[in-house]
């Protein structure tokens, strides 16, 4: 009899405490909007009554709004895709990158039901008339970066014409012969520091992009790509200083391989600064942006910036948000290299995530997919059996880190890159 009890006893117990948990877990509004596409469903997230979603895996509840005529308009309500920090209980919204539209998140029960939101609340967005004013804003940031990287070119070269500088092993540091920047400025180029040319660069191998898509390469060719493409890169990030002249850190903003030029050598150069920031840095602690952050292309955009969780206050998002995109291209270049692959196959040109996701990718599944499932572009299995599989593998996983502060500087990739060439397929 006394153990028919405890067992009744425990029974209910369990009942009771299971209670509690199907209580203690996130209820949040739900609305399945026109933007949720096949690749994703957000109902996956939690059990859906009628307009309420249980959450499965996270507190944090997530609505996503679309600004039309002035007014935000619900497109999705739901339980958010990954336990992120969502420290108030109500929804405050911020605008995307898109300009249009506004995301929440909140970590009360049917917080994400109710937002309130003004056009006339400051925000980091652009209209349409912004936009014609930065086309020209963008052409004259484009122009003061080559001009600033011309000055302190034309000053090192006249101190070192006075025989004030005389070590050779200088000339990579501070006048690199790489290309760092292209379209308006051409390219900068100084072969020796007696004579520095602005010279027009050979392109005919077009972008990137277009280069992938039409050519294979072998391992040493992917490899002057990435070298070439992170020096450049190194360069733009480099706070340089010389007597009075000051390159200021840049970050460039939107890396895509559609932004980058390969010359007739096989290297590649920068170009497209729209988006770049100019890092003005006043002292060891403080440092100011000039520019914007918040347009690019969507597929290769870091998680933070996806999210809208970038402080402008800090240099260092943007400048984690290139290596991010760095990473994302150093898979691309492999991704057609024939050494690589066993009898030289190589797939067809794929953009990032383009294999994961499809040709077109919407905010919310590049969301879902890099930030909530915390997943990357898929590393052939085949490249652990090279001997430099498992530096690949370390390199691209340290560059595309979910931690932004986790991520190699740039200077860490180049590094990197060059103990590569004694490999070999």
């Amino acid at each position: 009899m006394v153990q028919g009890v405890n067992h009744v006893i425990f029974t209910v117990g369990c009942i009771v405490l299971s209670g509690q948990a199907l209580r203690q877990r996130r209820q949040c509004a739900f609305q399945s909007g026109k933007r949720n596409n096949n690749l994703f469903s957000f109902s996956s997230l939690g059990n859906v009554t009628g307009s309420i979603q249980v959450c499965e895996n996270t507190e944090c509840c997530v609505g996503f709004f679309e600004v039309i005529n002035n007014q935000a308009e619900v497109d999705i309500l739901a339980c958010n895709v990954a336990e992120n920090d969502c420290p108030d209980s109500t929804c405050k919204p911020v605008m995307l990158h898109t300009g249009k539209n506004l995301k929440c998140v909140c970590n009360a029960d049917l917080c994400n039901s109710n937002i309130t939101w003004s056009p006339e609340t400051p925000r980091d967005t652009y209209s349409y008339s912004a936009d014609k004013i930065m086309i020209p804003v963008g052409l004259i940031l484009t122009g003061t970066i080559c001009l600033m990287i011309v000055a302190f070119i034309l000053r090192f070269t006249a101190v070192n014409r006075k025989g004030l500088v005389t070590d050779t092993e200088m000339k990579p540091q501070w006048c690199p012969h790489y290309c760092t920047v292209g379209d308006l400025c051409s390219c900068l180029t100084a072969a020796n520091f007696s004579e520095i040319d602005i010279a027009d660069i050979e392109l005919s191998q077009g972008s990137l992009h277009s280069y992938l898509c039409e050519h294979t390469s072998s391992w040493m060719l992917s490899l002057k790509l990435c070298q070439s493409l992170s020096e450049g890169l190194s360069y733009l990030h480099s706070d340089l200083r010389r007597d009075d002249v000051h390159k200021p850190s840049v970050a460039h903003g939107d890396l895509s391989s559609s932004n980058i030029l390969v010359r007739a050598d096989g290297s590649c150069v920068l170009c497209d600064f729209d988006c770049s920031t100019i890092l003005q840095t006043f002292s060891r602690n403080k440092t100011t942006i000039e520019g914007h952050a918040w347009k690019g292309t969507l597929r290769y955009m870091s998680p933070e910036i996806l999210q809208g969780n970038v402080n402008l206050s800090s240099s260092s998002c943007l400048i984690h948000g290139d290596i991010y995109s760095l990473g994302l291209l150093l898979w691309e270049i492999w991704m057609r290299c024939s050494d690589l692959f066993q009898g030289g196959l190589v797939a067809p040109h794929l953009l990032p995530y383009e294999h994961e996701l499809g040709p077109i990718v919407t905010i919310e599944s590049l969301i879902w997919f890099v930030d909530g499932m915390q997943r990357r572009p898929t590393i052939p299995k085949e490249w652990a059996q090279l001997p430099q599989g498992s530096a690949l593998q370390d390199l691209l996983s340290d560059c595309w880190d979910c931690d932004p502060e986790a991520r190699l500087t740039v200077t860490c990739v180049s590094d990197r890159l060059s103990s590569l060439q004694s490999s070999s397929p």
